[in-house]
């Protein structure tokens, strides 16, 4: 669900006095919420994020969502937090891990194969996350050192059986710079290798209420006339081009809100 940048009050506000029902000033709302974040590609509520960057000889790096509100953990480089072997003597046994943003995942066995599942973010610590593999037929599963369980780094489906499959976790911190706003963390030199952020972002900035609100007036005010190609919204006016499209006429101003690349 979109981030609430305008609402359903903030319009009727706007508007003033309008022939619109409670739920059509609502679906106004959300249209213009999720259109500015899909033209943004980015989610304007604060929340907690944590990711991991593969940096070739860069000093940057370029967070998914902005703008930064606290960085909780920078760390440069992986170390082993998990250790996972199978042991099945028949050629046909199976036994591997599978690591995603959000679970890890094994699967074990010869004919009837099973699978065991944990969510990193329920469990505290890494030590209680191996004794629950660890306790699966087959299974060996050590703690190598400590981190947050959900700072895992992601790994595509590994065999297990007959060797050994590290999960791997943040290494040492490193210090940066960060730009808020831009979402960039600038570090002291460039690095080649695997970077961990775990930080806050997300907000509403300045500015960005008004043009989604002018955005959702817009919408109310087309929906009765789809042929309509200039219109006047508040003090402003608005010419549209190629059948009228609402967007188009707000890009220039959504530009600096989108998320940005290097």
């Amino acid at each position: 669900m979109a981030s609430p940048i305008t609402s359903s009050a903030t319009i009727n506000t706007y508007l003033g006095t309008n022939p619109y029902t409670s739920d059509q000033i609502t679906q106004a709302s959300n249209w213009a919420n999720e259109a500015v974040e899909n033209y943004c590609e980015q989610v304007f509520a604060a929340a907690n994020y944590h990711e991991w960057h593969a940096l070739v000889n860069s000093d940057v790096v370029i967070l998914k969502q902005r703008p930064i509100a606290s960085i909780a953990e920078v760390a440069g480089n992986t170390k082993n937090a998990m250790s996972l072997s199978y042991t099945n003597s028949d050629t046909a046994a199976v036994g591997r891990v599978h690591i995603d943003e959000e679970s890890i995942f094994v699967t074990y066995g010869v004919a009837a194969v099973s699978g065991s599942s944990q969510t990193l973010s329920s469990h505290a610590s890494i030590a209680i996350l191996a004794a629950l593999f660890d306790s699966l037929p087959g299974w060996t599963v050590a703690m190598e050192s400590e981190c947050d369980p959900d700072a895992l780094k992601p790994i595509m489906t590994v065999d297990a059986r007959g060797g050994t499959v590290y999960a791997e976790g943040p290494g040492d911190g490193i210090s940066c710079d960060p730009d808020e706003d831009a979402g960039l963390l600038h570090l002291s030199s460039p690095r080649t290798g695997w970077v961990y952020v775990r930080y806050n972002a997300g907000a509403v900035p300045a500015g960005l209420e008004q043009i989604a609100t002018e955005m959702a007036a817009t919408f109310l005010a087309r929906k009765g006339d789809p042929t309509v190609t200039s219109e006047k919204v508040g003090n402003t006016a608005f010419t549209y081009g190629g059948g009228g499209d609402v967007m188009s006429a707000f890009y220039p101003r959504l530009d600096r809100y989108r998320k940005r690349s290097l």
